[in-house]
């Protein structure tokens, strides 16, 4: 969960709390989808999650589109057009 409040404050430019987190969820997706489009097409398969499934499932997703992306916070979004 850490990597979770990490991405989404530098998105947004600041640290953020729990609430605020829930807050800026649909901006911070958004953000990630316009900057890895490949991101929206992601569909964890129906059933019952579990840690080896799980891995499973993103070692797939890796080898296809790789484990490190760039993005940019928000605010930045703009000025890069």
């Amino acid at each position: 969960m850490d990597g979770v409040y990490e991405v989404m404050s530098y998105l947004v430019g600041h640290s953020l709390t729990t609430l605020e987190l829930v807050a800026y969820a649909d901006v911070a997706r958004r953000s990630l989808i316009e900057q890895l489009p490949f991101l929206e097409s992601l569909k964890y398969p129906p059933g019952e999650p579990g840690k080896p499934r799980t891995q499973v499932w993103v070692a797939e997703k890796v080898k296809v589109h790789g484990e490190e992306h760039s993005i940019v916070p928000i605010e930045e979004m703009g000025a890069q057009e």
